[in-house]
């Protein structure tokens, strides 16, 4: 019986990736994240050298390419990012992303079972890269959730500088971009809820931010108020402090602009904002 490698159950996937424009380091990356599989980077180069011809990745036309006396092979065309006034919110949105440097390139990733998400990602990103969906199934939650994977244009290297630095980066926001940043955020690890003390029947409204990077929960609080609590990853703000920051915030996650748009209507009955947060979510899940 001939030898087969292990990555020929994942032949079209690894050459649409490489066809892509991934490099055999990055697609080395993907296939460990995705399916736990561990090879080294040759092993995928030469399992694509038998199917493709293979590009030439040398220092000397990375040198060319970066003097711009060799004009770079566009793949797939990506746009220059122009919409510098929501770079912030790219940032803050970035939180749920896997983020690298490939090259000239920004490698991105993220999973989720939230379509709504996804759909986010898409939009925001599609113009500046080729994107990539796979459906795959989680193992440690026994859940199927979609897996978002793009290779970004340079001008996106913001991204990746943002995460070497995140609070040298915010601490040169001023307010409004601030508050662009924590829209992003939001929007991506954030949540919106109405809480009840049961003894008096009382409700308010809850703004929270889950992160394991104690750093941005610390400075939401300096920043925002609310309280950061640590042993549970979260940044809470409530009550009449929440909704009136909740006034600023325009969300575009389609379900929290749903739950916003519900609560702002019922500011003087939470209970009732509280039910139809309840029916919304229902339907969602119905369709």
């Amino acid at each position: 019986m001939p030898w087969k490698s292990k990555l020929e159950p994942y032949e079209s996937e690894i050459l649409q990736l490489y066809d892509m424009g991934f490099s055999a380091r990055a697609i080395r990356d993907i296939l460990e994240e995705r399916y736990g599989i561990t090879v080294c980077r040759n092993a995928v180069r030469n399992f694509i050298l038998q199917r493709r011809p293979l590009r030439h990745h040398g220092e000397t036309k990375k040198m060319m390419y970066q003097l711009g006396l060799l004009q770079r092979p566009l793949i797939y065309p990506k746009k220059t990012f122009d919409r510098p006034n929501e770079l912030p919110y790219y940032c803050g949105f970035s939180e749920d992303f896997n983020v690298r440097r490939y090259g000239w390139q920004i490698f991105i990733s993220s999973g989720s079972t939230h379509p709504s998400f996804i759909e986010l990602s898409v939009k925001l990103f599609r113009p500046y890269g080729r994107l990539m969906l796979q459906s795959t199934f989680n193992n440690r939650f026994k859940v199927f959730e979609l897996h978002f994977t793009a290779l970004l244009h340079e001008s996106l290297t913001f991204l990746a500088d943002y995460k070497d630095d995140r609070i040298g980066m915010l601490c040169c926001f001023n307010r409004q971009e601030r508050l662009r940043y924590l829209e992003g955020l939001v929007d991506s690890e954030g949540s919106l809820n109405i809480a009840r003390v049961n003894e008096k029947d009382y409700y308010y409204f809850v703004l929270s931010v889950s992160n394991t990077n104690h750093e941005i929960l610390q400075w939401l609080e300096d920043t925002f108020g609310g309280h950061f609590y640590d042993y549970l990853n979260r940044w809470q703000i409530n009550g009449k402090e929440a909704l009136k920051l909740l006034r600023e915030l325009q969300l575009r996650h389609r379900e929290r602009m749903a739950k916003r748009s519900i609560i702002l209507e019922n500011v003087n009955n939470l209970k009732r904002a509280k039910q139809l947060i309840k029916n919304y979510l229902e339907d969602i899940i119905i369709k």
